[in-house]
């Protein structure tokens, strides 16, 4: 974690927000084996019916099943729906 980021993630503790959402860092929300939604994201790298992966600041998530739709998705959101096996995370990212 860079030196801002370790700054954002202590002055977000003493105000009690998560660390994570103060130093920008994605979140990721799983329904069930039915949705994923992820905020913010860096843009679409995939998308079929099995596998739509997504970049991040942390890097890039990838989610895997069958009936893959993009149920929304704008600037700073996404939702993936269809019955989803896997939400793999690749770091890399470059934030």
């Amino acid at each position: 974690m860079n030196r801002a980021r370790t700054l954002l993630a202590e002055m977000a503790e003493r105000v009690d927000l998560p660390p994570d959402l103060a130093a920008g860092l994605p979140t990721i929300e799983v329904a069930g084996f039915r949705e994923m939604s992820m905020e913010p994201h860096d843009g679409l790298v995939e998308y079929t019916r099995e596998r739509v992966s997504v970049e991040s600041s942390i890097g890039r998530v990838t989610v895997m099943g069958t009936g893959l739709t993009i149920k929304r998705m704008n600037r700073e959101r996404i939702t993936v729906a269809g019955t989803l096996t896997a939400v793999e995370l690749q770091g890399g990212g470059h934030g």
